[in-house]
């Protein structure tokens, strides 16, 4: 069996969890995407910082 590598990450829904799932990937070098219902919650600058996965 081969080993296959991980080349992106894609969130859906970026609630407390979700946002914090994603800046841990990222931290650790992944391409991250984030989805969610409504382009408003990604424009939320608490989101994109991560500061709400505290």
């Amino acid at each position: 069996m081969s080993e296959q590598k991980i080349e992106g990450i894609a969130v859906i829904g970026t609630g407390m969890m979700g946002a914090g799932i994603g800046l841990e990937f990222a931290r650790f070098g992944y391409q991250v995407a984030l989805y969610d219902l409504t382009d408003e919650i990604l424009k939320n600058p608490w989101i994109l910082s991560g500061a709400n996965s505290i």
